[in-house]
């Protein structure tokens, strides 16, 4: 739909992906440090902060990245509707397995349990 919709993917062209392996990655942010006046921010960039970098403790978080590590490229026209292929996954059979001890959990909670 965006691709029919949004006019610089119209003209610059576009490539549709079906991500098999994307672990996450980092973040994009802004980072913080704590000074004599107290904790500051500073200059941000959109650079992607991986999860093992020492600043995370002292990063606020904007938007999670994912590396995009498998891939096959699709073609748009050969991709099932998101309706229809919800409509598939709902129609089947979905029993819901409860954990034993959940109504109890749940009327602790105020909560009306099935």
């Amino acid at each position: 739909m965006a691709a029919r919709r949004c006019p610089r993917l119209r003209s610059k062209g576009h490539v549709a992906l079906l991500a098999t392996r994307f672990p996450l990655y980092g973040v994009i942010g802004t980072p913080y440090q704590f000074t004599g006046d107290g904790i500051q921010p500073l200059a941000s960039s959109d650079a992607p902060l991986p999860y093992s970098h020492p600043q995370t403790n002292w990063f606020l978080a904007s938007q999670l990245v994912r590396e995009l590590r498998e891939y096959k490229v699709v073609n748009m026209d050969d991709l099932v509707p998101l309706r229809t292929a919800a409509r598939r996954f709902w129609a089947k059979d979905r029993t819901v397995e409860r954990h034993p001890r959940a109504s109890r959990l749940d009327h602790r909670a105020g909560m009306a349990s099935t």
